[in-house]
């Protein structure tokens, strides 16, 4: 059985495109699962949040949507396992994202770095000008850009500082109090091709896919182009995350699939990225079958 993730935007494109709805489920047919994750609902429930009355349609059809591409099968975090396919029906996960309500933190948390990242790069641009094709660079050679390297250099040398906030950070208190471990070791490095040590601990590995993405956004890779793009930049990481547990991830988001392909490739994550356009969701689903991706 081989897991498909289909990032967030092709679910809402599928609302109005009648073609994808038939090729997921002759998918299914041939022995792969698609599964969602807590980020897809964390999407809905903050676009509900925002959006009030007008957008409850939409969301109770997303939900019905995820339930049937996926058949309630999700991606959830655990203790000893890192993360592990469990099935449980999208609204029960609603009502848990909804019960502990992170909109408000993450919007101006990922404000915060924007601003922070986006002030980065442009100093940067004005000591050297050439840094501006970066962006032009394969997924597998940004990580030899001097800049690149060195900062990544640097973060490994004082990581022991950001870990000791992050454990004292008031989203860790809180995980404790509900009777999630959230805590980092100390001695944790960002190494490459470090997913299979790290795949059993979903904590870290989540902290560092989140770091590894804030560092190419820092340095203009594939970066969110203005603020209104970072709080998706989050569900982003989220979703990267969860997809690393999955043999594909498909999405519409080219600047998400270069950084998603940059850090899986640091990482040694074997999941494929594929990355297509909105009219081209429902052939690239028929491509798999046909090449035996799935």
């Amino acid at each position: 059985m081989k897991y498909v993730y289909l990032d967030h935007n092709i679910y809402i494109y599928a609302l109005t495109d009648n073609s994808i709805s038939p090729v997921v489920n002759s998918l299914k047919t041939h022995q792969t699962r698609f599964v969602y994750s807590p980020a897809h609902i964390e999407e809905i429930y903050k676009a509900l949040k925002d959006g009030g009355k007008s957008y409850r349609k939409n969301a109770k059809l997303l939900l019905q949507m995820i339930e049937d591409f996926t058949d309630c099968n999700e991606l959830l975090p655990t203790k000893s396992e890192g993360v592990v396919q469990r099935v449980e029906h999208p609204s029960q996960c609603y009502r848990r994202v909804a019960e502990w309500d992170t909109t408000e933190r993450m919007k101006h948390d990922s404000q915060d770095k924007y601003y922070s990242d986006s002030a980065h790069y442009h100093e940067m641009l004005a000591v050297d000008k050439h840094n501006q094709s970066i962006s032009t660079l394969s997924y597998e050679a940004v990580w030899k850009h001097p800049a690149i390297a060195s900062a990544l250099a640097d973060l490994n040398d004082n990581l022991h500082y950001s870990v000791e906030r992050a454990n004292a950070s008031t989203d860790t208190m809180l995980c404790a109090m509900m009777g999630v471990d959230k805590r980092l070791p100390l001695d944790l490095q960002i190494e490459k091709g470090s997913f299979d040590k790290l795949k059993g601990y979903h904590t870290q590995l989540e902290y560092i896919i989140e770091v590894l993405f804030r560092l190419l956004n820092r340095y203009g890779y594939n970066s969110e182009k203005n603020q209104a793009t970072t709080l998706s930049g989050i569900h982003d990481v989220t979703h990267a995350i969860y997809a690393a547990y999955t043999e594909i991830i498909i999405t519409t988001d080219f600047r998400f699939a270069q950084k998603c392909k940059a850090v899986y490739y640091f990482l040694g994550v074997p999941t494929r990225v594929i990355c297509c356009g909105q009219n081209e969701i429902a052939s690239t689903l028929k491509s798999l079958k046909d090449d035996h991706a799935v």
